[in-house]
């Protein structure tokens, strides 16, 4: 099946995958190592001044598609920040980050014509995508406050024929709680 859908595949769209899996790789082996993590982050935006929030957001968004986890971005938000205004900057820009993932997969899924009709591995998840179509919003929601940023769910939600739109608010909704939740306790480190 996998090889079947890669033969169909237009060349451009297959060198973006390749190079999103490099990037993913390369990104996780940084984090692993210890060569990128909350620390470096967090010198390198403090040296920036008055672009310290678009770096980070920019930051936050292409380490997401590099597989970094969203933990340490919603962490390192109230370090550099301060807590209330590293609140603000960590969900904007966990929202930035899961619309980004959102349309490269959406992307990538309409040229490889993919119409998101796949079963998930885990039932629960699959219970609550298949949901989705009667209460998108509060599906996505409960997604998101539950399992946040996981790339996992990105790429679910994004594969799913989920609108755009619902997306954006389920994961406003979502991300709120979550996200406080983590700043609030990543503030106490």
């Amino acid at each position: 099946m996998i090889i079947e859908r890669l033969k169909t595949m237009k060349p451009r769209t297959m060198l973006m995958i390749a190079a999103l899996l490099a990037l993913a790789v390369v990104g996780s082996l940084l984090y692993r190592s210890g060569l990128l993590g909350s620390a470096q982050l967090s010198a390198l935006l403090v040296g920036l001044g008055c672009w310290a929030i678009p770096a980070y957001m920019g930051i936050f968004a292409v380490g997401q598609v590099i597989n970094i986890p969203a933990m340490v971005f919603i962490v390192l938000a109230p370090l550099v920040f301060g807590v209330t205004q590293g609140f603000m900057i960590a969900y904007v820009g966990a929202l930035v980050s899961a619309s980004i993932t959102f349309c490269m997969v959406r992307r990538m899924r309409g040229e490889s014509g993919d119409d998101g009709s796949q079963s998930m591995k885990w039932a629960w998840m699959q219970r609550v995508l298949d949901g989705a179509q009667k209460r998108p919003v509060l599906s996505v929601a409960l997604l998101r406050s539950v399992m946040g940023l996981s790339p996992v769910l990105n790429y679910a939600l994004a594969l799913s024929p989920l609108r755009a739109r619902d997306h954006m608010l389920g994961t406003a909704l979502g991300m709120l709680p979550f996200a406080a939740t983590i700043t609030f306790f990543g503030s106490r480190i």
